[in-house]
Parts: structure tokens; C-alpha cells; sequence
């Protein structure tokens, strides 16, 4: 979901698929880790991390910044690619999602009940084709009962950020050829609307306004205007005023990451709080917060799994409730957790960084062959649903069946 990023004065370097990329952030993946343990310590319902759920607000600034200035950099030198730029994203977010699937599928046939089963096949097949936002806003509230037992709904934030990679591209390359001095208000506006409609959505539509990228789309917009102003090296702040607005911007999202709660009003106004946090903080690299605590090796390293470890937490607590017949205790959370992490680091070092690596096939072929593994996982899914329909008691209810005969 998320790639390393770039900045002004980014020194280039030539990949083996003749692609230039800029200089990594590690700072970046500092704000990565910090987004990725607010999301999996607010699952465990640790205290004073109340609103760990804007970890993906940071997320998708993140997303933004980096993707808006992918989109940037190919178009102004007009060398942009359809086909590149989807085979890109392709090669960071599927490998993994489909590991995860697999996996998580296998796991699904033997411990859900056929119910939960059929709806885990919907959500795998809405997730598979990018539209498992809108599959659970139609289905649910995100802070309502059922969402706690689908294994799947954390991907519905994969989908808002797939569904903006189909928007984005097309957007900047209208601008950059009928009104390039006008991207900036352009994107401005757009953004301003976006957060007008999730705040007016937050009050009567709260579900839209939480899952459907009209509602989100602001804050990838943030993203694109920090980009913007990187890409084009303007120096906004001197070094020590950088550093003043990087504690503020870190004291911002530590206070709502800290603050917020599930009773809090949001997304709306309340999302600027994190949104415009992560943005200065992008925007404040030379500051001492960025240098010393973001881009610290631990911080790094937790940046570089996050977006493993995004997928693989949810399931693993979601199973662990139904194992335990119930919601774990603190230590077994703490046990889940750690679980997670390790399944993260296997699947970032097998899956994330081995087909990452440039290749000789080309990008239509690539291209082909990812859609292929996205159609088996379909089929997998198919079989999931099959076997809730078929009658057949998954293993759970046998359990809970041989338990109920035996009182």
C-alpha cells in the first residue's frame, strides 16, 4: 500500500527496469510505523490508544505524497505509462494480499461457522476486485457489532487507495496538458470539496463519510500538495523553524491518536487533526523529530512491515475470538500481536521485497499475471462460499455442537 518517497533535491538512481526512483525517506517510514501501531494497539484496546484508528489517515497521506509524486514526476517529463504505473502498484500490494488471502481462506474453512464463512467469501471477493470499502459501508458501520468478526475489513482502506490510483493519473495528465498552472488550485479545490462532504457525510452519512473515497479523497489530496511543493523545492521553513513545527505536527497526532475515541465525530473536521499533523511532518524533514526519532532504525524497520502487518493483525485477532469463544484476554492479545508481527516480517521479506525486485518481464505480461493470481483467489473465495452453502459444519461448529451434546 505504501512505497518510499521522495523529496526536493531527491538524488535520482536508474533500477534495472530502466525506471528512475527517488531517494528513499527513512523519516517516511517512521511515520509508517507510527501509523501501523496506533491501528494494531487500538485493535487490542491498549489505554491511550483510544483513536489509533488514524493511523490510516496517516496512512493515506503517506499514500498520496508518494503517489501524487510518482504521477508528478512521469508526466512532467512526459514519459508517463498507464501500464508502468499499474504494473508498479500491482508488484507492491498484491504479492502480499494474496498471501494473506490464501492463507487467511484456509483458515476461515476450518474455524468459521457457515455463516461467517459466506460472508468472509463476499468480503475476500469485494477485497480481491479493490471494492471492499464499498462492500462493507453497504454492509455495516466500521464501530458496529459485526465488523469485529470479519477478518477482512481492514482492507478496506486497500481499496480506497486503489480506487484513488484510478483517478489520480488520469487527473494530473488532463491538468498538465489543458491547465498546468492551475494543478495546484485545482487539487486545492477538489480537496476542500472532498472535506466539506465528508464533514456533512460524518453527520448523516457516518458510514460513507468512514469507508467511500469521495469522503477520503481529501487527505490522499494533502498528500498530492505536499508533493507538489517538494517536488518543486520550494523552502518553506528554515531549518530551526522546522524543527518547532515538527514537534507541533507530531504533538498533533500523538493527541489524537491519544484523545480520539470510537465516540469521536469522524471522519470530518476531526481528521485534520492527524491529516495536516502528517503533512508538516513530510514537509519538516530536516527537523531534529524527523532525523533522530522518525528515521531511527527501529521505527524503520516497523515502517518497512507496515503495510504486512496491516494485513496480517486484523486476522489474527478475528480468529482468536472465535478460537477462544470470545474476546482474548490482554495477555493472549499480547500473544496475537506478537504472532502478527512475525507472520509481517515473513511476509515483507518473502513475498513484499522478493517481487519488488526489477525483472525483464514486461509490463502488460506482468500485468496478465497478476490478474491471474487474482482470478484463482477468486476461485479460492468461491470455494469458501461453496462450502458455507453446501451444508457441510465447518470445524467451529462441530466443536461447539460435540460441547453442547455433552453438557
Amino acid at each position: 500500500m505504501h512505497q518510499v518517497s521522495g523529496g526536493a533535491g531527491a538524488v535520482e538512481r536508474l533500477t534495472g527496469d530502466g525506471e528512475t526512483r527517488p531517494r528513499y525517506r527513512p523519516d517516511v517510514d517512521g511515520l509508517r510505523a507510527i501509523a501501523i501501531v496506533s491501528v494494531v494497539l487500538f485493535h487490542a484496546h491498549v489505554p491511550m490508544f483510544g483513536g489509533g484508528f488514524v493511523g490510516v489517515d496517516i496512512f493515506f497521506v503517506i499514500s498520496g505524497f508518494l503517489i501524487g509524486g510518482i504521477v508528478f514526476r512521469d508526466v512532467s517529463r512526459g514519459r508517463y505509462s498507464f501500464t508502468t504505473f499499474y504494473a508498479r502498484r500491482a508488484k507492491r500490494i498484491v504479492p502480499a494480499l494474496l498471501g494473506m488471502s490464501l492463507v487467511v481462506s484456509a483458515m476461515a474453512i476450518g474455524l468459521l461457522p457457515r455463516d461467517q464463512l459466506a460472508r468472509f467469501a463476499q468480503s475476500s471477493a469485494a477485497m480481491l476486485f479493490g471494492s471492499a470499502n464499498v462492500h462493507f459501508w453497504a454492509l455495516t458501520h466500521y464501530f458496529g457489532v459485526d465488523w469485529e468478526m470479519d477478518p477482512l475489513v481492514m482492507t478496506w482502506s486497500l481499496g480506497v487507495e486503489e480506487q484513488f490510483y484510478l483517478f489520480l493519473p488520469p487527473l494530473i495528465l488532463l491538468l498538465h496538458r489543458f491547465a498546468p498552472r492551475a494543478t495546484v488550485a485545482v487539487i486545492v479545490i477538489l480537496s476542500l470539496l472532498s472535506l466539506a462532504l465528508s464533514e456533512h457525510w460524518t453527520g448523516s452519512q457516518p458510514s460513507a463519510a468512514f469507508y467511500l473515497l469521495p469522503g477520503r479523497a481529501w487527505e490522499l489530496g494533502v498528500g498530492v500538495l505536499v508533493a507538489l511543493v517538494k517536488l518543486r523545492g520550494r523552502v518553506w521553513l528554515s531549518r530551526g523553524a522546522a524543527h518547532w513545527v515538527s514537534i507541533a505536527a507530531l504533538a498533533a497526532v500523538i493527541a489524537a491518536i491519544a484523545l480520539y475515541t470510537e465516540e469521536t465525530r469522524f471522519p470530518g473536521l476531526a481528521a485534520t487533526l492527524p491529516t495536516l499533523g502528517t503533512a508538516a511532518l513530510i514537509l519538516t524533514e530536516p527537523s531534529m523529530v524527523n532525523r533522530v526519532l522518525l528515521a531511527s532504525a527501529p521505527m524503520r524497520f516497523i515502517g518497512l512491515i507496515s503495510y504486512s502487518w496491516y494485513l496480517w493483525h486484523w486476522p489474527m485477532m478475528v480468529f482468536g475470538r472465535v478460537a477462544l469463544g470470545g474476546e482474548p484476554s490482554p495477555m493472549m492479545l499480547a500473544l496475537i500481536i506478537v504472532i502478527s508481527f512475525g507472520a509481517a516480517v515473513l511476509s515483507w521479506r518473502f513475498l513484499e521485497t522478493r517481487f519488488r525486485q526489477p525483472g525483464t518481464m514486461s509490463n502488460p505480461r506482468l500485468l496478465r499475471r497478476y490478474a491471474l493470481a487474482i482470478l484463482g483467489c477468486l476461485g479460492v473465495a468461491g470455494v469458501c462460499y461453496g462450502i458455507a452453502m453446501s451444508g457441510e459444519a465447518s470445524a467451529a461448529e462441530t466443536v461447539a455442537r460435540t460441547d453442547r451434546n455433552t453438557v
